[in-house]
């Protein structure tokens, strides 16, 4: 009972505004039509969580790219989410009531297994923090942020620095962070998996729907999963078949095909989307 009024307050509390997520950066409107098929590379955010993250890297070790190759995918992971609803106050979205995320530092041996696996592991920040936050929104407190994450999982030296901000928030403060400790931010379009809402029927539509109509950027479409979420893994290889049965191409993430928002002069975020489909 508890939980179904939470989850009718979270509709009811997002359903007013806009939020802060985005599907992508905004699209030039010079830009090409998106080809009837595409590449698309995977990643996943909010993890990692025993049992949940492994099942989407017993399904990637199934998957291959057009060459053969085992298909690798990059994990934006949390360092150290809050363990309680009040907790969870004081770093995620007002409008986010619902509590599941995963933790770097309670899990080391996933954080190790998933780059063992050869998959990137990107910065999520140590408390997948909303960047709106009066005490969050300033360039040190994103620092701080980024640099507790890396205490928590001892990235490797000469590993690529990759960040995605939580809720996709990229204010100037951000992206000037990024800059200062070399991250490359990495943006994508989020398929609702992680939606109260969500349904498998929605996220292949989703997803579909992102690779026939975006813009052509010459570049693989980066797609939003969430390896803590049911639907992606319970069923990441129905969704990536579905996908290409409709001529789309999973292809191996590689960061330097991708373009870097830290690096533009774009103003701060992308255009806001309803939250319910684009949780962070």
């Amino acid at each position: 009972m508890i939980r179904t009024l939470l989850l009718t307050l979270a509709v009811l509390l997002a359903l007013p505004a806009q939020a802060d997520s985005a599907s992508a950066p905004a699209a030039s409107a010079t830009a090409a039509p998106a080809p009837a098929g595409r590449d698309f590379m995977l990643t996943f955010d909010d993890g990692p969580v025993p049992g949940e993250t492994e099942r989407v890297l017993a399904t990637l070790a199934q998957l291959h790219a057009p060459d053969g190759s085992p298909l690798k995918a990059a994990f934006f992971m949390v360092g150290d989410a809050p363990d309680n609803f009040f907790a969870g106050r004081k770093y995620y979205a007002p409008y986010e009531i619902w509590i599941h995320k995963g933790s770097a530092h309670a899990n080391p041996e996933l954080v190790a297994k998933v780059r063992a696996a050869g998959h990137f592991v990107g910065n999520h920040t140590a408390h997948h923090a909303w960047f709106r936050w009066p005490w969050l929104s300033s360039e040190d407190a994103v620092i701080g942020e980024l640099q507790r994450w890396e205490a928590e999982t001892n990235p490797p030296a000469g590993q690529p620095k990759l960040f995605r901000p939580p809720y996709l928030i990229e204010t100037h403060a951000v992206k000037a962070a990024a800059r200062k400790l070399g991250y490359q931010i990495v943006d994508g379009y989020t398929v609702g998996d992680a939606s109260p809402i969500g349904t498998l029927y929605s996220v292949k539509q989703n997803a579909l729907h992102y690779l026939q109509t975006a813009p052509d950027t010459g570049r693989p479409l980066v797609l939003i999963f969430h390896d803590i979420m049911p639907i992606t893994y319970e069923h990441l290889g129905e969704i990536v078949e579905f996908l290409q049965q409709h001529g789309m191409r999973p292809v191996s993430f590689d960061p330097t095909l991708l373009a870097d928002p830290a690096l533009d002069d774009q103003p701060d975020s992308a255009p806001p989307q309803h939250y319910l489909s684009n949780p962070g």
